[in-house]
């Protein structure tokens, strides 16, 4: 904390090991204490609250969930109100407070906000409430001081859509004072806080309107929240009762003085903290940011990809072109692409007429004038026959060997080994399977072949950091990690819809469950080969068993199990490395349900025994779900995916 001449003091937030501020254990004691000498000192006569880094506080500790959320509901309520107390120590102090809002000031950063008299916010911040998209809802004061400051409407809006906002709609709904231009923020933000100062901004109106009960009458506030509820909650996820839960906590506090409206915010951070769909998200969450950690990891040391040229003319490899050309890189294409990609380049709608031509000029058939392509990698098709010579012939044009091939793909069939033994330098060949539909379809799958070095996967792994996706390192095993989870999904069906369950009924259950699709939509986007081996390999190893009355838990629970002991096998083949890609492969390549996590973070949430149990009950007539010998010894051994964080249903 700074104090300057005119009785001006500075909190300033800056964590010094870490890019981001964050409300974790330690920011709440550092703030706790800093507020207590703020408050006992006499010659503090304002406070003004910035940050250091380029963002203001991003929200909580997400590691520090698991823990938590460990806790007994009780217990875990109490907890939550003794932290949203410092945000209650922030806004009673006797001098005007005001939050210069430099970067994105999320969940309890916007809280804390929220709780000084003014935010001034730079005109390229973004603020924003993003707990539901965790599962759960504000626990700082979030539901209860936006209510007071925005409205009720603009309230339940931010608090279930968890959108952040930038800084004009911000504004706009009264969350924040006054938007300013970067540069401006600190200048305008010390301007506002010396009119509170001086008498000039009633800022103790300002903070006594967050105390008692939001100023509207009983039926309109009614009127406001039964509006709300038939508009926003057809179409929350399911599963996920977040939304549903921040509504009544936000309805009943809105009749009561803040420190009552803070206790039903607590306990119903705590009732929501416990379920399935909180676990599991934050689970996700983790998961992300392991699997981001691996890949950056993995493409440590690599040569950054700089010339790309693309030997295929498939729909996919043109695609692929435009891909690569809006990551910045150039990019050589063979002759005949060239007219059918300028007609992808129109398609690019969010690109202006100046883009489209950028794009272009980056995209180019080889114009040497020995017809030589230069390049450092070259992304060939899965069909192309590598030749060993120490250049291939390709449309009449020369290509050099390149430092790192790519077979790059989307039908996870890329034939690592077959192209390597034909090249001089089998190492520098490394796989990229892009799962359907490649367009929406965040993961890539980097393929390591037996002889594919470090430095290939490396090459590999950071040029699909640079197309802006997801890469998760994977061994050269038939259909890899995300196509094997499809299959394993899309065979369960089948073989419910051969015991007598319409498949339009199976789409409607798992869709109902969250899938993103259905499996009979997912064997369209699959294409028909694909669905003609799956069924041939239903064919080989299910029994036939008629026609069943089956429920919709039945349904979706054979399915389920089926998916989740593949996902088991992935790990046991050492076909990938750690749930947390696994479960990742699941949610971003294959569409399984949000709110469970994944099949690991699902087969926790289960327990290993009850889910052992489950398969062997089912494993006679339905082979897939036979439990895995790693399954048996980790129901033995007591053993989860993941360290525990909430107690099983």
């Amino acid at each position: 904390m700074k104090l300057f001449a005119d009785g001006v003091a500075e909190l300033c937030f800056e964590r010094a090991d870490s890019p981001i501020n964050k409300f974790d254990a330690l920011t709440m004691t550092e703030l706790r204490e800093a507020l207590q000498v703020i408050a006992s000192e006499p010659r503090v006569l304002g406070l003004l609250a910035t940050s250091a880094k380029d963002v203001f506080v991003v929200g909580a500790d997400i590691t520090e969930f698991v823990a938590m959320f460990d806790q007994p509901v009780a217990e875990l309520a109490s907890g939550v109100r003794r932290s949203s107390e410092v945000f209650v120590t922030l806004e009673d102090l006797q001098i005007p407070t005001v939050a210069a809002i430099n970067g994105y000031a999320l969940g309890g950063g916007f809280e804390f906000a929220l709780a000084c008299c003014i935010r001034v916010m730079s005109d390229v911040a973004h603020v924003g409430l993003p707990e539901v998209s965790l599962g759960v809802i504000p626990g700082f004061g979030g539901t209860v001081r936006m209510c007071r400051t925005a409205g009720i409407a603009r309230a339940i809006d931010w608090v279930t859509s968890g959108k952040p906002a930038d800084a004009q709609a911000a504004l706009a709904a009264r969350a924040v004072d006054s938007v300013v231009a970067a540069p401006r923020l600190r200048e305008h933000a010390l301007e506002q806080l010396r009119l509170c100062m001086g008498g000039r901004i009633d800022w103790r109106s300002l903070r006594e309107g967050k105390l008692g009960p939001v100023k509207a009458h009983l039926a309109e506030r009614a009127a406001v929240f039964a509006e709300s509820r038939s508009r926003i909650l057809p179409h929350c996820p399911p599963h996920q009762p977040a939304a549903a839960i921040a509504l009544d906590a936000m309805e009943q506090g809105a009749a009561l003085e803040r420190g009552a409206a803070l206790d039903i915010e607590s306990m119903a951070f705590a009732q929501v903290a416990k379920t399935q769909a909180a676990a599991a998200l934050v689970q996700k969450f983790l998961n992300g940011q392991q699997v981001k950690r691996l890949a950056n990891r993995a493409a440590k040391g690599g040569t950054e990809v700089a010339s790309v040229g693309i030997l295929g003319d498939r729909d996919f490899d043109n695609w692929l072109a435009v891909m690569v050309a809006q990551a910045g890189l150039c990019v050589q294409v063979p002759t005949a692409s060239i007219a059918l990609i300028d007609d992808l380049i129109d398609g690019v709608s969010h690109a202006g007429a100046d883009q489209r031509q950028t794009l272009r000029d980056r995209i180019q058939a080889p114009v040497s004038a020995a017809g030589q392509w230069t390049l450092d990698t070259v992304i060939a098709p899965t069909e192309l026959q590598l030749e060993p010579a120490s250049s291939w012939q390709v449309s009449a044009k020369t290509v050099p060997t390149p430092r790192t091939v790519l077979i790059a793909g989307c039908s996870g069939d890329l034939r690592l080994k077959a192209c390597a033994a034909n090249l001089h330098e089998p190492g520098a060949l490394a796989g990229l399977h892009f799962p359907q539909p490649v367009e929406d379809t965040q993961i890539v799958e980097v393929v390591r072949g037996v002889q594919t070095s470090d430095a290939a996967v490396a090459a590999a792994t950071g040029f699909a950091l640079r197309l802006g996706k997801t890469p998760i390192v994977v061994q050269d095993h038939q259909g890899y990690v995300v196509n094997r989870m499809r299959a394993a999904y899309v065979r369960a069906a089948l073989c419910v819809m051969e015991q007598g369950v319409l498949p339009a009924r199976v789409d409607r259950i798992l869709a109902d469950f969250g899938w993103r699709f259905g499996p009979v939509r997912l064997m369209d986007i699959m294409g028909m080969d694909q669905v003609n081996k799956q069924a041939c390999a239903l064919s080989e190893s299910l029994v036939q068993e008629g026609t069943q009355n089956l429920s919709d838990d039945e349904v979706v629970e054979r399915v389920m199990l089926a998916f989740l002991v593949e996902a088991v096998r992935l790990l046991e083949e050492a076909v990938v490395s750690t749930a947390a890609e696994v479960d990742i492969a699941a949610l971003q390549g294959v569409g399984c349900p949000a709110w469970i996590g994944g099949p690991l973070t699902y087969a926790d949430w289960l327990g290993l025994a009850a889910v052992v149990k489950k398969c062997d009950a089912l494993k006679e007539h339905h082979p897939a779900c036979a439990p895995t010998a790693r399954m048996r010894a980790m129901e033995v051994a007591g053993d989860r995916f993941y360290p525990a964080m909430a107690t099983s249903p």
